[in-house]
């Protein structure tokens, strides 16, 4: 029988036992450092243990052999047979040591000596085992996937507002339209006109208030639409800015205040002007003069043209294009004008005169507006070889333009009615002297 102790380095590992014909070998053993004598001790302590009972077992094994061959002496047989019972019972007793062995381990500080302690009489080996040293870092693993986005925070407070900006310039004028745009920013004030001359004095009238009996004049604050002064109701002028305000613009109604529609803006210059009712000395008033009418005033007439009443005028009458319906004319004559060029303009008569001793071309003017008849008479007074250049509108009988006297006077009436596009020709008399 051997028992083989092998220590292998400092690498711990636990004792392996195994059994091969009787022999109890140990393979290896963990080195725990530096042992002690006392885990020594124990350590040979349970081998020799394992030792006792192997080789009880190997004496049972014996007489076993013995007896069989010895069967023909019984006696040697017995005295085997208990030799090898009390061997096997030593055997028992040592293997119930190594049945109670057990270990512990502890982990000392790095870079101290193992250490190992058995006690006999519990069994126990305890075991020392230094740290070893911290390994190098590992590789750093992959990254993990992106979470899920947290929840969006509370909207933070409202921030202060800004500081309004300035008015922008008034738009362009838009399409017409029913609906009244946003007013336009108000220009700037013009500069005061330079105060006219006092007028003179109004008369003296029996009113608490007469002529222009006060005025005043304010800078407005922004917003402002009341301002005080005494008036007559009726009887007030509002200027803003040295622009009269029509009555519709403002409120002046108690004799006392003025409020306006729309309200003043900022230094802005309100000027306020009222007037007090007077009476003149020597003159009618409205009642006295209508308690007139009808006996020492002609009362009204609605019959302006005067149809029952003859009348002999000394002036004319422009009818400016306008119609005289049914008029009976009587003892009436016509404007003669005498041509000083070569226009026949009938604005200035109906009746027009010429003297034509060479070649001279005519034009006609302003005639009637289509679908009006407008006409005229020309008395030309011929001499020398006379030749006259119609306007070509003129359409003469036939389409031939009449040949002139040489010497004397030829009559021509011309009629219209589409405005002078074509004149009509005609000849009313020629030679005549």
């Amino acid at each position: 029988m051997a028992i083989n102790l092998t220590n292998t380095g400092d690498q711990a590992g636990l004792v392996n036992k195994t059994s091969e014909g009787g022999s109890f070998t140990t393979d290896s053993l963990g080195s725990f450092g530096t042992a002690t004598t006392a885990a020594n001790e124990a350590l040979l302590h349970k081998l020799a243990a394992e030792a006792a009972a192997a080789a009880a077992l190997v004496s049972q094994n014996e007489a076993n052999s013995s007896a069989a061959d010895a069967q023909s002496s019984e006696d040697d047989a017995e005295v085997s047979e208990l030799a090898a019972a009390a061997s096997a019972q030593e055997a028992a007793d040592k293997a119930a040591q190594l049945t109670g062995l057990t270990a512990t381990a502890s982990t000392l500080v790095a870079g101290s000596s193992a250490t190992a302690t058995y006690t006999v009489g519990t069994g126990v080996l305890a075991l020392g085992i230094p740290a070893g040293d911290t390994g190098a870092q590992g590789i750093q693993g992959i990254q993990g996937t992106t979470g899920d986005a947290g929840v969006q925070g509370i909207q933070g407070t409202q921030g202060i507002q800004g500081v309004i900006g300035n008015t922008g310039d008034t738009g362009l004028a838009g399409a017409d339209s029913t609906v009244a745009g946003p007013q336009g920013t108000q220009g700037i004030q013009g500069i005061q006109g330079i105060q006219g001359t006092q007028g003179i004095q109004g008369i003296d009238g029996p009113a608490a208030i007469s002529g222009i009996s006060n005025s005043v004049e304010y800078i407005a604050t922004a917003g402002q639409t009341t301002f005080a002064v005494t008036y007559d109701v009726g009887s007030l002028d509002v200027f803003l800015n040295g622009v009269l305000l029509a009555a519709s613009d403002y409120t002046a109604s108690n004799g006392t205040s003025v409020v306006l529609g729309l309200a003043a803006s900022v230094n802005d210059v309100v000027f306020l002007q009222s007037f007090g009712s007077f009476a003149l000395a020597s003159h009618y008033s409205k009642t006295a003069i209508d308690a007139k009418i009808g006996t020492d005033i002609q009362a009204y007439d609605a019959d302006t043209s005067k149809t029952d009443i003859a009348e002999t005028r000394s002036e004319s009458i422009d009818m400016a294009d306008n119609v005289i319906q049914r008029p009976e004319i009587k003892d009436y004559s016509e404007t003669v004008q005498a041509m000083t060029a070569n226009d026949v303009d009938c604005t200035l008569g109906n009746v027009q005169t010429k003297s034509i001793s060479g070649s001279v071309t005519l034009t006609f003017s302003n005639p009637a507006v289509s679908g009006k008849a407008g006409s005229f008479t020309l008395i030309a007074t011929l001499s020398g070889s006379p030749a006259i250049t119609w306007p070509a509108s003129v359409k003469w009988s036939s389409g031939t333009a009449p040949t002139l006297t040489t010497a004397g006077i030829d009559i021509f009436s011309f009629v219209t009615i589409d405005g002078g596009t074509n004149w009509f020709g005609f000849v009313a008399g020629q030679g005549m002297s």
